[in-house]
Parts: C-alpha cells; structure tokens; sequence
C-alpha cells in the first residue's frame, strides 16, 4: 500500500511539473473548480488541444412533422437516438423544452404580453426503448428530466421517441415566428436532448430568451409536411426536389446548384400563376444533415427564391436568398452571402473554407443565425443589409462549426462573429474611406468602465440587458481587435485556423481559446487574457508631463487594460512625427510608458479615431504657448 501511495503521489507531482512547465504561469489565470477538474481527468489540455479523455456523446434524430399555417401548430413524432460516449454511466436524460418559453407563468427575460402565450409543449407520447412512459410535463419550464430505469452505460446507446406539439408565435417573434402574414421561420422546436459534457455534466440551463443555445452534436433526417403552395427550406438538404417542384422550377433550381450567377429560381410571375409545386394537396418535404448541432426551418407561399453557388477551391455552397417582394434589401441578399462566404477563405480575413454546402437567408425578421440558416429582416440600406447578412453567415463558424456554449461563453461566438466579417464589410461596402471598425469603437468607448463593464469571463447565464450586450459583443471584438494588432495578421489567422481545425464538432472553452493561441502563437498571452477577460480594467490612456529638458513625453494608463499607443507629435517647427507601440508596452502591468522626442513640442495627441478609449478629454494637448 505505501509503495502504491508512494507511486500515485509520485505521478502527481510528475503530472503537476509538466502542466506547470507547459503552462509556465498560467497559474496568473484564475481557473474555477469545474475547469480545474477537467484538466485533472485529461479530457483537455493545457495546450489548448482536446484531451486524451475527452469524449462528446451523439444524438441523432429522425423526425417527421406537420406545420397547419392556419393555426400555426407544429405536430410532431421524433425518434432520438442518443450514444453516452462519456466514462459516466447516466441515471437521467434532460430535454430541452424551447417552445416553453412561451408557456403561461414561465419566467422570461422580457415582458412579452399575453397574445402569444400558451400552455407549452404538449407531450402526447414519451418511449424509452419501446417502453411507454408517463411523463407530467405540466409544470415544465424549458428543461424536463426524464429519470431512467435502468442507468445508461458508457459506450451504449438509448433510444427514445416522442410525439408532441405546440403553437408557434403569430405577434412575437423572438428569433422565430410568424412574418408577412404567411410566412413562418420555425426553430427550437423540437424536444431536443441537452449536452452532457466534461465540464458541468448535464447542461440544465432553462431558457429565459436572452441567453441563446448549447447543443449536441447528431444526423438530422427531418420530413416536413404542409399543404397548400408552400414551400419548405431547412437546414438539412433537401432529398426529393424533383417530386415537389414543376420541371421549369427544378430546372432552375438545378442550375443554381452549378452556376456562379444570381439565378431567379421562383418569380413573382411563378407565384401569381402558381406554377411552382406538382401538388397544392399535402407535400412532404424531406430533409437531411450530418453532424450539426441544430436544426431549423422555414416557410412562405409568396416569397421569391434567388439561387447561386459559392465557390472558394474545391469547396461549393448552394446559397439561397427566400424574400417578400416588399423587401427593399433582399435582392443583393444572394450576391451578398455568395461574396461573403468566399471571403473567408481569403487569408486577410480568416482563411478557413466556409464549412457547410449550403446557406439560406431567409427574409423573416431581426438576425438570428441557425445551421445552414439565417433569419434576417430586411434593412434601411445596402450597408446595414452588408452587415447584417456578414454577420449572421459568420455564425456558421461560431457557435456551429465549433460547438461553443453560449449558456456560459456568448463571446466566443458573438464577440468573434463581431469581429471576424469587418473586413468582409469593408471589402464590399460602396463606400470610400470606412473604418468598418467605428461603430464597435463607439459601443465600448461608451460603456467601458461602466457598471455594465464586467470582466469577459462573467458566465453569460448570469448576465442581462446591456451588460449581456456589451459582455458578449463589444468587449471581445475589441480585445480580438487589440490582439490582431499585437500578433500580427498572418500569426493571429494562424491561431484562429488551427482553434477551428482543432474543435469544429466539439465544445471548447475560454480556456481552449488562450492556451491555443499561446501555444500556436509561440508566446504566452496570459498577460493580455488576464487583463482583457479576467480583470475590471478599461481602456482609457492619457497624456502626462513632459519632462523639464523636453526629452520624454509622459503617456498614462488610467484604465490599465493593455491598449496600443498611437500619438501624433507636432513640432514648433511645424514638422511632424507618429509613434506607435503594441499592447505589450503594458505587458508588466506599469501605468506610464515614456516616449522619447528630440524637439520642442507644439502639439500632442493620442488616437481615439482606430483605438478605445472611454475618455478623450486628456488625450489632446497644446503646448504652443
């Protein structure tokens, strides 16, 4: 017994040296206790690459389902099945309940009236391996646990089957909903089962509507039926076109598989002759996707279709734009999304192939990005449409691709998807001179060192309003902005690629986040993670004194976040000079830096126009006197 006591400690002692060499001091970070274990069981690593341990179960789902436009009923049956790869052995399932934020007495995080209100999902029949079951889902918010016989082993499977329904939203239209009378965009809604992973075991968070999703990985074989002229577009690919559409329609739906240009795939003149469907009686729309996180649809009996491909490589995307005639924005929608999905793979903007071989924007209300698709509402101008259509597509990468949990980490998708498009919105902008930056700029300057400016790291369920705003958009696009700039584009792109490669169909963290980039980055950044994500601190430098022989120039860090130094220095000769110093000037946490000069100064000013600043009444002085 001693020597195996002697050995364990031994191989503690072995394994805590080598974190500790390999992150040299990351202990400067602060860890939480669920992070610190999972480190410990090996399912990730202090290198930023998933752990030996790591493992992520599957849920695959077969579902067939009718949408009654009448009423706006959605009537299910699904049949999930859900594969415990975790070294646990599982005592319950949790479902998520989505459609239950709308259910009579649920707590939500806006006041939404009453006019859309129900009494939730409707749950007619629950089977756990062809065993019925009797499920009270009467008092259920958004999460139902289903207790389990007999427990779930590591490395089997379950299978369960569900019939349900439920009314979709007619006046509300929080992310889904009804618009345009007779169009519906219909999301959440299915019962889906909750990410059981190594960090907090089962993902119990309800939703409450601010806070957005965390989902699992599985195959989507998805049957929507609707009767009537309407038409159906999902995430998944759609398996029998040429039995739906009239041969004109299927030929130029075809055609825009292959084709590079703006195809017109349904008309106005295709609706008002209703030569679009074989059938007005009941179709089915059949439907299928591998390894996505979610699953969305919509529909419209009136809405134009524009169809193109994009194409970077060897890589090909079917892009579709769906739009009301009444759109005043949507007509670049198709050209927009084909330019943007392109862009990425540019190495200036992130050089990483778009990942999915399809995108359809479909022209229901506000932004709200979905696997495979995106639900936009149209926009004042061609800019606004430019940015919104950018940064809805970018989502693919975040939280999709990459499987991020927005319950506890939103700027790991919003913070990124903030940041990542501006090039793609300078690039197509019709405008001269942009800083496509500006706006995100100004959102920070404005509640930087507010009370809605709370360190990054703040669990995203824990915030709300425009500290949820704030924390999960502005703060991290701007640190992501900083970071660029001290890195250097081709070593930040570099960084980014490899975190894609290494978790796209995983779950990764904060952490994963910094240590890859030190260890890609060959440098470790803890200096910069612990200021920009840990600490209270806020961007805001100041000009100080001049020393008596005019040799250096005093510049302050009031905020103490790590920020780059641009000043402009005008002589008493009138010749001028710049200086610039990357964020690493206050790498050692000191709150003044010296500049060197060898005249008599006249002007002095730090840049507030390309870099935060939350108070820009002490970065102009005059010395001409």
């Amino acid at each position: 017994m001693k020597n195996t006591i002697l050995i364990l400690t031994l191989a503690f002692i072995f394994l805590g040296c080598n974190n500790i060499n390999a992150q040299k001091d990351d202990n400067k970070l602060y860890i939480n206790r669920e992070y610190k274990e999972a480190y410990e069981k090996g399912t990730r690593n202090f290198d930023g690459k998933p752990g030996n341990n790591y493992f992520q179960n599957k849920t695959d789902y077969q579902i067939k389902a009718e949408f009654f436009t009448e009423t706006g009923t959605v009537v299910g049956e699904e049949i999930i099945t859900y594969k415990n790869n975790s070294p646990d052995e599982l005592d319950k399932i949790v479902l998520h309940l989505y459609p239950n934020l709308y259910k009579k007495g649920n707590l939500r995080d806006w006041n939404i009236g009453t006019i859309d209100l129900h009494d939730g999902v409707e749950l007619t029949n629950v089977e756990i391996n062809d065993k019925k079951i009797e499920i009270n889902a009467q008092n259920a918010g958004t999460i139902l646990t289903i207790p389990l016989d007999e427990n779930l082993k590591p490395n089997s499977e379950i299978k369960l089957k569900i019939n349900w329904s439920y009314i979709l939203p007619k006046q509300v239209t929080i992310r889904q909903g009804t618009y345009h009378e007779t169009a519906f965009f219909v999301a959440f809604w299915f019962p889906k089962i909750a990410v059981y992973d190594d960090i907090y075991g089962w993902n119990t968070n309800p939703y409450s509507g601010m806070q957005e999703f965390y989902h699992e990985y599985g195959d989507y074989d998805v049957e929507i039926s609707v009767s009537g002229e309407y038409l159906v577009w999902s995430s998944g690919i759609l398996q029998n076109s040429k039995e739906l559409l009239q041969p004109k329609i299927y030929d130029k739906f075809i055609e825009a598989k292959k084709s590079n240009a703006i195809i017109n795939i349904i008309t106005k003149e295709d609706i008002e002759n209703k030569q679009i469907l074989n059938s007005t009686e009941k179709n089915t729309w059949k439907f299928k996707a591998k390894n996505l996180p979610d699953f969305a649809f919509a529909l419209s009996d009136k809405f134009l279709w524009d169809g193109t491909t994009a194409k970077a490589g060897d890589k090909q995307t079917f892009v579709s734009a769906v739009y009301s005639e009444k759109s005043k924005d949507f007509f670049d929608v198709a050209e927009i999304s084909k330019q943007v999905i392109e862009a990425f793979s540019e190495p200036e903007i992130l050089g990483y192939h778009y990942p999915y071989p399809q995108m359809t924007v479909f022209n229901g209300g506000g932004g709200m990005e979905f696997p495979m698709m995106v639900n936009d509402g149209s926009t004042r101008n061609y800019e606004k449409c430019v940015h919104l259509t950018a940064h809805e597509i970018t989502h693919s990468f975040f939280p999709f691709y990459v499987g991020t949990n927005e319950n506890t980490s939103s700027w790991m998708d919003e913070g990124l998807v903030t940041f990542l498009p501006k090039k793609i919105e300078k690039k197509l902008s019709k405008k001269e001179n942009i800083i496509p930056f500006k706006d995100v700029l100004n959102t920070y300057n404005q509640f930087g060192g507010t009370k809605h400016d709370l360190p990054i790291m703040t669990p995203t369920n824990q915030e709300k309003g425009r500290t949820y705003r704030f924390l999960s958009y502005y703060k991290p696009a701007v640190a992501m902005y900083i970071l660029r700039d001290y890195l250097g584009e081709e070593v930040f792109y570099k960084c980014m690629q490899e975190f894609i490669a290494r978790w796209n169909g995983k779950h990764p963290s904060s952490y994963d986040f910094f240590y890859t980039f030190n260890n890609i980055s060959g440098e470790n950044l803890n200096w910069f993670w612990k200021q920009w994500f840990f600490s209270f601190a806020y961007a805001d430098l100041a000009i100080g004194n001049i020393s008596e022989n005019n040799t250096k120039i005093e510049i302050i860090n009031k905020g103490g976040l790590p920020i780059p130094i641009k000043l402009t220095a005008i002589y008493k000769d009138n010749s001028s000079e710049q200086f610039y110093y990357k964020a690493d000037v206050w790498k050692n946490k000191n709150h003044t830096y010296y500049i060197t000069i060898k005249k008599d100064i006249k002007e002095l000013k730090l840049d507030t126009e390309t870099l935060p600043d939350v108070f820009d009444n002490d970065n102009f002085k005059n010395y001409d006197r």
